[in-house]
């Protein structure tokens, strides 16, 4: 069964969501077509903050979060898709986790000639 944290972020990935924003004290926000919206009414706590992102990240990372205050990760889940995660954590928010689609576009997609791409694909061998 999915954790909360993939719920959400398969509903971003199903929504094509841009952001997700996660603070205590706040309900979780998810941003759709540059609108900002509540996924429910309920509040987190700095708690759920902190359970929400141990679904996902490894005890070092979590361990680093908190000796440093910040953490920036990339995070895949299959069928789902990559994502980057930047958490912050103060005397003042206590907990701040925003979640990005992470898509690396293709040669092709940006435009690229073929004599580029070709090119690319000779000196990354």
């Amino acid at each position: 069964m999915a954790n909360n944290l993939e719920r959400v972020l398969r509903l971003m990935a199903e929504k094509n969501a841009s952001d997700v924003y996660m603070s205590a004290n706040t309900p979780i926000l998810i941003k759709i077509s540059g609108q900002i919206m509540q996924l429910s009414d309920q509040l987190l706590t700095i708690q759920q903050t902190r359970q929400l992102l141990a679904e996902l990240l490894a005890p070092q990372q979590m361990e680093e979060l908190e000796d440093t205050g910040e953490l920036n990760v990339g995070i895949s889940l299959p069928r789902i898709g990559s994502f980057r995660l930047s958490a912050s954590s103060s005397a003042f928010d206590r907990r701040r986790l925003s979640l990005h689609p992470f898509e690396i576009p293709s040669l092709q997609s940006l435009g690229c000639r073929r004599c580029c791409r070709s090119w690319w694909w000779r000196s990354a061998a």
